[in-house]
């Protein structure tokens, strides 16, 4: 049976005291890092995806900004038995059909308007249903009704945000990689060649010179032989 379902993690007590200790802002403007590009290590690891040691190998790698393929191979490499694909949603999605149950969390990537940066932040509701904005980057965290707030000042759109889905059909193993996938031939062993001379694999008649050779060096091995008899046979009698 095919399901798809609203990607999004469980809190354990570690991660809630981690959300407590971080500021609630009612405000903004507010102090932000505008140096910062690890937005999406952060909230990943936030969420379980990946390790705060793999979080920051991560951000080595790419100084700049993580590629949108390299969060999907990092939610299939931690759930493994799902393929995972990104869904353009209005923020209204996260409250409207209310997606979250209780101690909850999920990965949200905020667009500008029009489109030319992004940041990821964490959309979380938690053991008594208060709804939060968490920026894990800038260390800060907005309840629900400040959202809106929050997301006119940086200047992203609340009509469309990405949000991430899970798929355990195998409708979406393809999405990312449109290549087509070729089942090569195994091939077989090659055999040594003392004349170095490269053997066909594949196709191709079949080189038939050195036995042709062959044969004849026998025939006339053959005829040699059946001379030499005759010439005893003559001096034996």
């Amino acid at each position: 049976m095919n399901t798809e379902t609203f990607f999004f993690v469980n809190l354990n007590n570690g991660a809630l005291q981690l959300l407590r200790e971080i500021p609630t802002l009612d405000s903004v403007p507010f102090p932000t890092d505008d140096n910062a590009t690890d937005c999406v290590e952060n909230t990943l690891n936030f969420l379980g995806v990946i390790t705060k040691n793999q979080a920051s190998m991560l951000q080595a790698c790419t100084k700049y900004e993580t590629p949108k393929s390299f969060i999907l191979e990092l939610l299939k490499k931690r759930y493994s038995n799902y393929s995972f694909f990104e869904r353009g949603q209005p923020f209204s999605f996260l409250i409207d059909n209310d997606n979250l149950p209780l101690n909850t969390a999920t990965f949200v990537g905020l667009l500008t308007s029009p489109p030319g940066r992004g940041h990821a932040v964490i959309f979380v509701k938690d053991n008594v249903g208060n709804l939060y904005l968490v920026d894990r980057q800038q260390r800060v965290k907005f309840l629900y009704k400040d959202i809106e707030k929050y997301l006119s000042f940086m200047g992203y759109d609340q009509n469309l945000v990405m949000l991430y889905f899970a798929s355990n059909s195998e409708e979406y193993q393809l999405l990312g990689d449109k290549r087509k996938r070729y089942i090569f031939p195994s091939l077989r062993k090659q055999k040594d060649n003392p004349e170095s001379k490269v053997q066909k694999i594949y196709g191709g008649k079949k080189n038939t010179k050195n036995k042709s050779r062959k044969n004849k060096s026998r025939k006339n091995k053959s005829r040699k032989n059946k001379s030499r008899k005759n010439k005893k046979r003559r001096y034996d009698m």
